[in-house]
């Protein structure tokens, strides 16, 4: 249940981060092992 929420948080903060930092792919990464 709120394993889905987290999922769509972390999908909209990593296209933040990506946006911003150009790091995205590396933030994706650590949160596809959560």
């Amino acid at each position: 249940m709120s394993g889905f929420w987290a999922s769509e948080l972390w999908s909209s903060v990593n296209g933040v981060l990506y946006d911003r930092y150009g790091e995205g792919q590396d933030v994706r990464s650590d949160t596809h092992m959560l």
